[in-house]
């Protein structure tokens, strides 16, 4: 799976002099916090390119799914980072993928959990982030409950 800069559609942050405001999701180790300020590979990157396009980015960090909606509302210009979707589509531009990951399950230490099918993750209780998005074979099962 890659990861995109997710650029709003509106740009109501135009006005805002030069300061560009953005969301940082945490990301470990590519976006995290460190002394009040966000750090990592990822912003450094787009700190960089928002610095030659004649603007400073404002980063703060949110929860994706409220980033996504300060995005649609017009209140930050990007988000650092994000795949898209058929909904997030309407709202929001993706630049060509800035990374690749490899998205994964993890488990307690000890827990002896083998599969390769969805239905083989009947039995267990599976987390996810709210807002994010996950691979769409994943997200189908998700939606037709056959993993909770």
């Amino acid at each position: 799976m890659a990861l995109w800069l997710v650029i709003g559609i509106w740009p109501i942050w135009s006005m805002a002099g030069n300061k560009l405001p953005m969301a940082a999701v945490i990301y470990p180790p590519f976006t995290y916090t460190e002394n009040n300020r966000t750090i990592g590979v990822f912003p450094d990157v787009v700190r960089a390119v928002v610095s030659r396009m004649g603007y400073v980015a404002d980063l703060r960090v949110y929860p994706y799914k409220r980033a996504f909606q300060f995005l649609k509302e017009g209140k930050i210009a990007a988000i650092i980072t994000g795949s898209p979707s058929a909904p997030r589509l309407k709202h929001a531009y993706y630049t060509q993928p800035i990374t690749m990951i490899v998205e994964m399950f993890f488990k307690r230490f000890g827990d002896d959990i083998l599969w390769s099918t969805m239905d083989d993750l009947k039995p267990y209780r599976i987390g996810v982030a709210g807002g994010y998005n996950y691979d769409e074979l994943f997200m189908e099962a998700v939606r037709n409950k056959l993993v909770f």
